[in-house]
């Protein structure tokens, strides 16, 4: 498998090395002019114009820089006294006060203590049991973490698995040891509580009682945050004393996380939002907002609604005989002639997103050209079903009223990441296994297209990132949090269409859950893992 993807690896990096990195400091200067040039080639006429400097402007500028220097040393060396004099006197406050802290929590575990500022008549949460939860219930519906305590392997409710894969997950309890087979959004698995936040692995690891979140994937029962960041475990990590808990609750999966309330937040609780909406932490120094939830992986680009489910078109009915069973073949490139289709108004949605955001001419040029090639995907889609379906098919009507169209910069950086970086990447990788597998001159011609042109929309994500850093050098922790959500998620075990996928349709392309899983595994830890290491150095 990595074999077979190995081209993509080297064309992906070889790109990505040329396009300056959104490090600390921001990445380098693009040219947001006409020119005419792609990034690469931009990037490659700044680095000729720099090399070619006369050798008097080089001493010059040495001369100018030895001088600026010395006096910058003094400087900072002033600066650096009064700064460890400060920090010193804030090290011996913050001693104290951790002290008096740690005091109080040992002699009274379930002191909840006076309730932080923001959080007004704080309540304890009480697992099923009646045992403290070492969580807290605020006024505002904000629900905050005083202390670590162990949770009780107490399974309040659960959903029992009804809709099992063959290819994954568990059918009955009898697979799972001690734990239970539970149903999620997308397939059964097992459940196993945690004890403590040592059981979720990692320094920032937290295991969430039973009675703090509900049912999450399938049980209200203790279990690890899903996104685990260097941000809280308790109230005191949070400058505001608000160590927080959020759940994305979309159509394919739940993801859970703590972060720190900022005092000057959208949103304090899901309540807050609209009903396709939650309340999303933030991140470093980031708010929380109200924002729709979202699907983390659907290969290639789809067009996402604001409660995070794909929209499509329907089919029209060209054929006015009644729509007969579809064979595997049909229903897959139906599907997929549908979701090449969605991309189109996907690319152009993000066009006027950059638009508004003040994309340079060469990214807004390039995004236009990958909606041809998604035009052109979805046309030899179609013509492939038509041929396994035996009549004419066409798209119909794509709904676009529940489509936001504004977002923030905040939730466009989200969209790129899990649109262009990974799945666009995944897109590609899929493709390029599929046509491998195919000995089927017309599947296998459409399936070696896709998988150039999506690798290259991949690389366009990618771009956009760093040049969106360099516009937005805030949005960079955010983007580090994304990514590494995205390499720590499984990939999805079943596709839009629930249909079963025998052997033999691999000559045509059809690729089974099973390898379509190994395909994503192997691109996010082959592709997508180093391009990231690249452009954020994650």
């Amino acid at each position: 498998m990595q074999r077979r993807l190995e081209w993509m690896r080297l064309s992906l990096l070889a790109s990505l090395t040329a396009t300056p990195a959104c490090g600390p400091g921001g990445v380098g200067e693009t040219d947001s002019g006409d020119s005419g040039t792609s990034a690469d080639d931009e990037v490659g006429a700044t680095e000729t114009t720099e090399s070619s400097s006369g050798e008097g402007t080089e001493s010059t500028e040495e001369e100018s820089t030895e001088s600026t220097e010395e006096s910058t040393e003094s400087t900072e060396s002033t600066e650096s006294t009064e700064s460890s004099t400060d920090t010193t006197e804030e090290s011996t406050e913050s001693t104290e006060e951790s002290t008096e802290t740690e005091t109080d929590t040992t002699e009274e575990s379930t002191d909840t203590g006076p309730p932080p500022e923001g959080c007004n008549e704080a309540l304890p949460i009480f697992d099923a049991e009646d045992n403290f939860t070492g969580w807290l219930l605020c006024e505002n519906g904000a629900k905050i973490r005083s202390q670590q305590l162990d949770c009780a392997p107490i399974v309040a409710d659960f959903e029992p698995c009804v809709d099992p894969n063959d290819n994954f997950g568990c059918s009955s309890n009898d697979e799972c040891g001690s734990g239970l087979c539970v149903q999620n959004d997308y397939n059964c698995g097992c459940y196993e509580p945690c004890t403590n936040d040592a059981d979720c692995g990692g320094e920032y690891g937290a295991c969430i009682c039973q009675g703090v979140i509900g049912i999450t994937n399938g049980v209200d029962g203790p279990q690890c945050a899903t996104d685990n960041i260097d941000d809280c475990k308790v109230n005191a990590d949070c400058p505001s004393g608000m160590c927080g808990v959020s759940v994305n609750r979309s159509d394919c999966d739940d993801w859970s996380m703590l972060s720190c309330y900022m005092g000057m937040d959208e949103c304090y609780a899901d309540a807050h939002c609209g009903a396709d909406e939650y309340c999303a932490a933030g991140w470093g120094d980031n708010p929380w907002t109200c924002e729709g939830a979202y699907c983390p992986i659907v290969p290639g680009r789809p067009l996402i609604d604001a409660g995070g489910s794909p929209v499509l078109a329907r089919l029209a009915e060209v054929d006015p005989s009644p729509a007969e069973a579809r064979s595997t073949l049909t229903t897959h490139y139906l599907e997929l002639a549908l979701l090449e289709h969605a991309s189109v108004a996907s690319f152009a949605r993000v066009g006027m997103q950059l638009t508004a955001l003040g994309a340079p001419p060469w990214l807004l040029r390039a995004v236009q050209a990958a909606a041809l090639d998604e035009i052109e995907h979805a046309r030899l889609a179609f013509a492939l079903a038509e041929r396994f379906a035996g009549r004419p098919l066409e798209p119909g009507a794509l709904p676009l009223a529940e489509v936001p169209l504004a977002v923030s910069p905040e939730r466009f950086v989200d969209e790129l990441i899990r649109d262009a970086c990974v799945n666009e990447t995944l897109a590609a990788a899929e493709a390029q296994i599929a046509a491998d597998h195919c000995e089927d001159a017309e599947a296998r011609a459409f399936h070696g297209r896709v998988a150039v042109d999506e690798l290259a929309h991949a690389r366009l994500g990618w771009e956009t990132l760093a040049w969106l850093c360099e516009r937005h050098p805030e949005l960079r922790s955010r983007a580090r949090i994304q990514l590494a959500r995205a390499l720590r998620q499984r990939a999805p075990e079943r596709s839009f269409a629930e249909v079963a996928t025998p052997s033999s349709s691999a000559a045509f392309g059809v690729l089974s859950p099973s390898v379509r899983a190994e395909v994503h595994a192997t691109a996010l830890r082959t592709l997508v893992a180093p391009a990231a290491e690249l452009i954020l150095g994650a």
